[in-house]
């Protein structure tokens, strides 16, 4: 079993990772960082990388390479022991789908208040990662300030 924390850049990533932290060490416990990132972001990466590279080949797993180095990135100045993990795709049903795959005993994500219309427009990740996980989930409050 493991602990995934899921991570963006953005206001609440140290105290995510800190709740991570505290999570693995008290249930002696992995701790993996997850950070996703969306289609939108991956097609953008693959045509910044082609135009610097032209008549390069780009290899396939250059989003998800880059997310893992996000996940490296975000984690490394509060943590010491981690596997940093990237994902492409949808953030909710990749992170769902990663703490499945490791039988994660706790996932960890941020979570902003938001009102009810503003979660309808805009949806919400830590939304549907609580409605649909499997496992525990502890919700970072995360403020703009932090």
């Amino acid at each position: 079993m493991t602990i995934v924390a899921a991570v963006e850049d953005g206001p609440g990533t140290h105290r995510i990772l800190q709740q991570g932290r505290e999570l693995a060490e008290a249930f002696d416990e992995e701790l993996h960082v997850i950070h996703v990132q969306g289609q939108y972001e991956s097609t953008e990466e693959i045509r910044r990388e082609s135009q610097s590279n032209p008549g390069e080949s780009i290899d396939a797993d250059t989003p998800k390479q880059y997310a893992r180095e996000q996940a490296r990135k975000l984690s490394a100045d509060v943590l010491e022991e981690f596997t940093a993990v990237g994902r492409v795709g949808y953030p909710a049903q990749e992170i769902l789908k990663y703490a499945d795959e490791q039988d994660a005993r706790y996932l960890v994500i941020g979570g902003r208040r938001r009102s009810p219309v503003g979660k309808v427009l805009f949806g919400s990740v830590t939304q549907a990662v609580l409605l649909e996980a499997d496992c525990p989930v502890v919700s970072v409050r995360v403020e703009e300030s932090d």
